[in-house]
């Protein structure tokens, strides 16, 4: 029976040898390596292993001298894995292994993405290679690790998808199929080629599957016949001339089981006369050589059946099939036995004898090997099963502190949260607690003024008022001194009165454009008293310049600073106001030449009202300049203030003109 190898074999073989006369020419074209091109020369020259010596050892040596500059390059791989196939198709198995294995060093020096490429080749090829030698055993092992790397490849892939990596699954499974077949352990032959359809990805995998269903079937040959028609059918459909030319010996051979000789005759001559392009005739007709000398010897055709059966003889010693190269001998010897050639029938006992014995030898060491790959295999799979376990532990334990850890984060943001509130909150208490104390200072200044600056012009309207009661007669200059003082207590009302609310309340100003020289006209007229008591001249040098601003605040400003001017200046003294414009300012000036402030008082003048008396000895709160300054600045402007003493002070009021 046809062997199940071939097909891997021959679907790996890629390359051919270079011939050393054409080296240097070679070496020339491909000092730059092109890649496609190798690949090219790769899949038109395969066919070349099978059929002509020449043109395979030119071919591979050519592409030999292409890849030696790029040891780990992926077509390198290749380049050794069709070496590799050309020492197998020569029986050379150590120089075949030698170059599988190098395919396994360049692969480890490969990107993770294209190791599959060579491992799986590289690994097929090893096991494909110990099972032609016969050590199942080894194959098998080979088998399974290459399935493994394919279902981590399968796993990991973007693609899961993937028809190329379904394709490697399914001939690997199918490989092990054929290694039990081949130890006669149908069971296990079957599971793997059950387990190889779910792979299928190519019309050529549903083939090949129903061509290993019909091996497994052997025993029944209607059963198999069945099998090899239907892979027949998709042989043709595909157009895949080696396949028809194997199904076509397989019917025959499901016809000789079925002791249907005849029929078995007429396939095995339709399969040997299928002549493929690139033919070795003896070597791809060894099966049919097979049927037609044991179809021919049941048919007691006895020389058809003799030149047959030596003819697969030849071909399964060149293939070193042991399995087949006995079973030949033992019909050859019952044909010879047939023919009254008893000697040559002794001749082919004894050979019959001996490969049977180096069989039996095999097959013993084969079961011992199976016993150790059983054993191997099921140390492994309690390996696997402890791991299993011990990760599932590890998850777990893993599971219970990761879900402490979220218990332990949690109440720590808790905790945070509570820290963040309070402290918030502790923030706000500050914020409140600052603003009492400043309400309660602003209390206590309130007190202090109303019961130090407002006393005695109270005290003396209440005694005028006690004059009025007695009818005593009131000279016009007291009256007008009382007028005055009242003038007096009512600007520190009003100063108190706007200081505190603009404390307490906090009011937002409201902007207009405001004309400062009506403003300050009316304020003259307000306190044209005062100006007369002390003999003072007011120059006012306002044009149109107006200002951005609010106009309640602005009255009261102006009011403070002509007040303090009108305050601290001696009689027959001069105020001046007058504007400088500049591009983003407008600065309005009340210069006086009074008293002045000393350098020292200068320094902390806004920082707390603190009252002094006038030229005239005026009495005043302090409030005027600190609420000028804290309204100014509500409006985003400023005061500066010069002054030497004795010489006089300017107070500088600057406005934005945005």
């Amino acid at each position: 029976m046809k062997s199940f190898h071939l097909y891997f074999f021959l679907t790996s073989i890629v390359i051919a040898f270079l011939l050393r006369s054409d080296q240097e020419l070679i070496e020339e074209k491909y000092r730059k390596f092109d890649e496609k091109k190798i690949e090219k020369e790769i899949r038109v020259f395969s066919s070349f292993i099978t059929n002509n010596e020449d043109s395979t050892r030119y071919y591979l040596r050519k592409t030999d001298i292409a890849t030696r500059a790029y040891p780990y390059h992926l077509q390198r791989g290749k380049f050794f894995l069709v070496l590799g196939n050309y020492y197998l198709f020569h029986s050379n198995f150590l120089a075949a292994e030698k170059s599988y294995r190098k395919i396994l060093d360049i692969a480890k020096h490969t990107n993770s993405n294209k190791r599959i490429l060579l491992e799986q080749p590289a690994l097929f090829s090893l096991g494909s290679l110990a099972t032609r030698k016969g050590k199942y055993v080894e194959g098998i092992k080979y088998f399974l690790e290459n399935e493994q790397k394919l279902l981590a490849s399968l796993e990991l892939s973007k693609n899961p998808d993937s028809t190329y990596l379904k394709h490697l699954s399914f001939i690997n499974y199918t490989a092990l199929s054929s290694i039990y077949f081949s130890l006669n352990n149908l069971e296990k032959s079957s599971f793997y080629l059950d387990k190889s359809q779910q792979y299928l990805s190519r019309y050529t995998d549903s083939l090949y599957y129903f061509q290993f269903k019909g091996m497994l079937s052997n025993s029944n040959g209607k059963k198999s016949r069945y099998y090899f028609n239907k892979a027949l059918d998709k042989a043709k459909h595909a157009k895949d001339s080696a396949a028809i030319k194997e199904n076509l010996s397989n019917i025959g051979l499901g016809f000789m089981t079925e002791k249907k000789y005849k029929e078995a005759i007429d396939y095995a001559h339709k399969s040997i006369n299928f002549k493929l392009k690139l033919d070795n005739v003896d070597q791809n007709n060894y099966q049919n050589y097979y049927i037609l000398g044991i179809s021919s010897l049941c048919l007691k055709k006895y020389s058809d059946a003799e030149k047959n059966l030596k003819k697969a003889l030849v071909c399964y010693q060149i293939r070193q099939d042991k399995n087949y190269e006995y079973r030949t001998l033992y019909y050859l010897s019952k044909l010879n036995s047939e023919m009254g050639k008893f000697q040559k029938a002794m001749y082919y006992s004894d050979k019959y004898q001996i490969v049977k014995d180096s069989l039996l030898g095999i097959e013993k060491q084969n079961q011992i090997a199976q016993v150790n790959l059983d054993f191997e295999l099921n140390l492994k799979q309690k390996q696997l099963e402890h791991e299993q376990k011990i990760n599932v532990l590890f998850f777990v334990i893993l599971g219970i502190l990761l879900l402490y850890l979220l218990v332990a984060i949690a109440a720590l943001c808790r905790i945070k949260r509570t820290r963040d509130l309070l402290a918030s909150q502790n923030k706000i208490i500050e914020e409140q607690t600052l603003q009492l104390r400043k309400v309660n200072a602003t209390k206590d200044k309130l007190f202090i003024i109303i019961g130090h600056d407002l006393r005695r012009p109270i005290n003396n309207l209440v005694n005028f008022l006690y004059l009025l009661d007695d009818d005593y007669s009131i000279s016009p200059g007291y009256l007008k001194k009382l007028r005055y003082n009242l003038g007096g207590v009512q600007l520190i009302l009003e100063n108190v009165l706007n200081w505190a609310e603009s404390q307490i309340k906090n009011y937002a100003p409201k902007k207009s454009n405001i004309a400062v020289n009506s403003i300050v006209k009316e304020i003259v007229i307000q306190l044209q008293e005062s100006l007369k008591e002390k003999n003072l001249k007011i120059d006012n040098q306002l044009d149109n310049v107006s200002i951005i601003g609010d106009e309640n605040y602005l009255q009261i400003i102006l009011r403070n600073i002509i007040s303090n001017a009108i305050k601290f200046t001696s009689r027959g003294g001069k105020i001046t106001i007058y504007s400088e414009v500049f591009e983003q300012e407008t600065h309005i000036v009340i210069q006086d030449n009074g008293v002045g402030i000393d350098e020292l008082q200068l320094e902390h003048i806004f920082e707390y009202p603190n009252p002094k008396s006038g030229t005239n000895n005026e009495k005043g709160s302090g409030l005027g300049l600190t609420l000028s300054y804290e309204l100014i600045q509500k409006l985003r402007g400023d005061i500066h203030i010069k002054s030497k003493r004795n010489e006089g002070t300017s107070v500088i009021l600057v406005f934005q003109k945005t």
